[in-house]
């Protein structure tokens, strides 16, 4: 549990809309820009886990992120950050934002990475994992299929098997 990250919005938000903001203690620290904490608080999010810490961050390079991979600026302030702060993951369930980390050599992990995560950590179990991503199906706004969920837990039980 000791990894830091660097969120953009999505991941906060979309436990969020869950009631599972408590799987991001999944990491020390999550750090995030004021760019994302805008958006957060334009989705009614204003109390954040304790593990989650603003960073102020040179908007000109933000800029010139964004404007190389064709992100939004709040993306790119994210992915800025962990450049800056030598923090290898990014938390992300944007495509794009993916494939600039990657391009960066930065890990990116999704909401349900997160999830998976938990549970090979033992913060949750097998059941609330299947319950955790079923609810993010179903009641959330990331855009998900059906069989990204069925392998997300085909992914935790064969874990369990190990």
């Amino acid at each position: 549990m000791a990894d830091k990250a660097c969120s953009d919005t999505g991941p906060v938000l979309h436990l969020h809309e869950i009631s599972q903001s408590q799987l991001l203690k999944v990491f020390s620290k999550i750090f995030i820009s004021g760019f994302i904490n805008e958006e957060l608080l334009k989705y009614k999010i204003e109390k954040l886990p304790r593990n989650i810490e603003l960073k102020p961050v040179d908007n000109d390079q933000v800029a010139l992120l964004a404007e190389r991979f064709a992100l939004s600026i709040a993306e790119a302030s994210a992915l800025w950050m962990c450049e800056c702060l030598k923090v290898p993951i990014l938390l992300t369930d944007d495509l794009d934002a993916r494939q600039a980390a990657i391009d960066m050599g930065i890990k990116p992990v999704g909401t349900i990475g997160i999830i998976i995560r938990c549970f090979r950590e033992e913060i949750i179990n097998e059941k609330e994992a299947v319950q955790i991503l079923e609810g993010i199906y179903k009641n959330s706004s990331l855009f998900l299929t059906r069989s990204l969920i069925k392998y997300a837990v085909s992914e935790i039980r064969r874990f369990r098997k190990k």
